[in-house]
């Protein structure tokens, strides 16, 4: 984990978010709030914090979360694509960002996209991290050590009522070892790969390309 002293921890957080704003390009005029979210980055907390999208690039804007792992995260792509970096290991890693690293909107081109978005590890917490830190974690999902992922969030489109149903990550938290399907046997099986906190995001479009349905789809949450 790379650590900048701008964001040293006797730092307040208004310098924290000044060098962050004096660091940032502008940002498209014509973002809004991601339509297909269903997990994660401010969810749960209204409009604060959301992903946004823009229609004209066709892509996703994650905000810079609070420190620690804001900054770090986006101190690492500074030092990456900086100019002057000297660094073999991250010169390497540079061959393969464009490739494989992005936010593109990977559902632009489906009709009615269903989703579930999951959390995989089972830790999600640094290993420099406090105990208390390490407490409050562990007590978000108590069944994460055992199932190894949580479903941060569910979203399901059904032709034939033409709407929705979502599924936020309280009803993950509800999933014991009993009620989770056993489709991850491979995360068991195999040895050769750490997962530390990663997402995986399912999706599939619910419609064929040429069947009609109804614009502006109801919405239930459960």
């Amino acid at each position: 984990m790379i650590v900048n002293q701008k964001w040293d921890s006797t730092n307040d957080e208004t310098n924290k978010l000044n060098y962050l704003f004096e660091s940032s390009s502008l940002l498209p005029s014509d973002l809004i709030n991601y339509p297909n979210q269903i997990g994660g980055h401010g969810l749960l907390f209204g409009n604060k914090c959301k992903i946004l999208y823009s229609h004209v690039q066709s892509t996703i804007y994650k905000p810079i979360q609070h420190y620690p792992k804001g900054p770090h995260e986006l101190e690492f792509y500074q030092r990456l694509f900086d100019p002057n970096c000297n660094d073999s290991v991250l010169v390497e890693l540079r061959k393969f960002i464009d490739l494989y690293l992005g936010l593109k909107d990977l559902l632009a081109n489906f009709k009615h996209p269903s989703l579930c978005d999951l959390k995989m590890g089972r830790r999600t917490y640094a290993p420099d991290s406090s105990p208390s830190k390490i407490m409050i974690e562990c007590a978000k999902y108590k069944w994460r050590e055992e199932i190894g992922f949580l479903v941060t969030g569910l979203k399901v489109f059904y032709p034939d009522l033409n709407e929705y149903t979502t599924f936020d990550i309280f009803f993950g938290r509800s999933l014991n070892p009993s009620t989770i399907y056993d489709n991850a046997k491979w995360f068991e099986n195999q040895n050769c790969y750490h997962f530390y906190a990663s997402s995986l995001l399912l999706a599939y479009d619910s419609v064929d390309a040429n069947d009609e349905i109804m614009p502006s789809p109801n919405t239930t949450t459960t």
